[in-house]
């Protein structure tokens, strides 16, 4: 609670203080577009991270939060190479206010129907009922042997 009025306090606006946009500066300015060699690094390092990302998604069924980290690192692949390389015109189009809603409201209510599977097995919300093996005790299968 400290932390919030202290932000709140050395974040509140002063009394001379107006907004301006920088457009109000500048009208006919127009905003250039990016330059071939920045173009070129987005694309170069977004196809870098979308290949990262799927090697993550491969290994995450090993490691625990593995496709947490792989939806990351395949969504920054995908703002990267849009964000550098494009203009702003380009970002709207990836951004449909309708299309983020939707895609909200189907997460939110599939993680409300994997909760429920849980009560529907007679057990508690979110349990496992997929089976997939004994907590604590790994699946031998799994592990490539050494021999």
């Amino acid at each position: 609670m400290a932390a919030v009025a202290g932000i709140s306090v050395l974040l509140r606006p002063l009394s001379d203080e107006t907004r301006e946009l920088p457009e109000d500066k500048a009208p006919d300015r127009a905003i250039p577009p990016p330059s071939p060699a920045v173009w070129l690094l987005a694309v170069l390092l977004s196809s870098l991270l979308a290949l990262i990302g799927l090697e993550t998604i491969t290994h995450g069924v090993l490691t625990p939060g593995g496709g947490f980290q792989a939806g990351v690192i395949l969504a920054s692949a995908l703002l990267r190479s849009v964000y550098l390389g494009t203009n702003y015109a380009t970002i709207e189009r990836f951004q449909p206010d309708a299309l983020l809603e939707a895609s909200d409201g189907v997460g939110a209510f599939g993680y409300v129907v994997i909760g429920l599977l849980g009560l529907l097995a007679g057990d508690v919300f979110l349990t496992n009922v997929v089976s997939l093996g004994v907590t604590g005790k790994p699946d031998l299968r799994a592990v490539p042997s050494r021999c």
